[in-house]
């Protein structure tokens, strides 16, 4: 309702389609399957993305790693399940994670089931995704390759800035 009103108040049809191409954020570096995942974390936090596609030799997306996956990583499964980890004051996930992480590549925590749109897929596709299956990113593919990606972020830039 609030998007409803908000596009109503500014006097921007209802009609009018926004393709994700029109917001996406070009992607500034992409993964390959062997790529180590020490340098996919630098380059996350080196361009700021939620997120970095893994694409094969073809530039085809094969899959995507999150932030949410790298912080996962590490972790023990039994930590997925506690609500409470006030108890466990000695323990470092930070030394099992950069022991794991020290010899693993993409392919070892990349998702496959990843969530992309052609350039002309619509933005209420990719807010749906984003909002109701709760991803961190969509990407955007041109013939298969991954050109961009679509975030909250992206979203709400669009929303205060038409």
């Amino acid at each position: 309702e609030q998007v409803t009103d908000y596009i109503t108040a500014h006097d921007a049809p209802l009609e009018t389609v926004i393709y994700v191409s029109e917001v996406a954020q070009p992607y500034e570096w992409l993964a390959s399957p062997g790529t180590p995942v020490r340098e996919i974390a630098r380059q996350m936090l080196r361009y700021r993305m939620p997120g970095v596609a893994v694409v094969d030799d073809d530039d085809q997306l094969i899959g995507e790693i999150t932030l949410t996956r790298l912080e996962r990583f590490g972790l023990p499964n039994f930590f997925l399940n506690l609500q409470s980890v006030s108890f466990v004051r000695q323990f470092d996930p930070f030394e099992q994670y950069f022991m794991k992480e020290a010899h693993s590549v993409a392919t070892d925590v990349m998702n496959e089931e990843f969530v992309s749109l052609p350039e002309d897929g619509t933005l209420m596709e990719a807010i749906h995704a984003l909002s109701v299956k709760r991803r961190a990113l969509v990407h955007v593919c041109r013939d298969g390759r991954a050109v961009g990606y679509v975030d909250s972020l992206a979203v709400l830039n669009r929303v205060l800035s038409p």
